[in-house]
């Protein structure tokens, strides 16, 4: 797919703004592409969708690795870039722990409550 749409993977003697715009060109062919007889306003929808469940996906990660700690799993998998993770190193730790997202649920509100009972920025507390 990559081929039919100019993109080579050679090095070119190019500016770097010309590289951008160069990479610019050939991501939206390819949305283009992939978007087919799709209303370009519906593409949009489901793109962003798409792309705003992947962040919530990697920031619930991130929190996930600072609140375990040393009890965050290592992942088993050889590949080591982050999105190609199998089996997601959360889904280890629910099987290894067996615990319910209600207690993982409670242990958030807890953190929650803590943080909420600090007095943040200097604000008067209303209590």
């Amino acid at each position: 797919m990559f081929r039919k749409h100019g993109l080579k993977f050679k090095r070119e003697k190019m500016t770097q703004k010309e590289q951008h715009k160069k990479l610019g060109d050939t991501l939206w062919d390819i949305a283009n592409d992939l978007r087919g007889v799709m209303n370009a306003d519906d593409f949009r929808d489901y793109m962003l969708s798409f792309l705003f469940l992947r962040y919530l996906s990697f920031n619930y990660e991130e929190a996930a690795k600072k609140e375990l700690g040393k009890d965050y799993p290592p992942s088993p998998s050889k590949d080591l870039r982050a999105d190609f993770l199998v089996p997601p190193p959360l889904e280890l730790w629910y099987k290894k722990t067996k615990q319910t997202l209600m207690s993982l649920k409670s242990r958030c509100e807890k953190k929650c409550i803590m943080l909420s009972s600090q007095n943040f920025c200097g604000a008067i507390s209303l209590n």
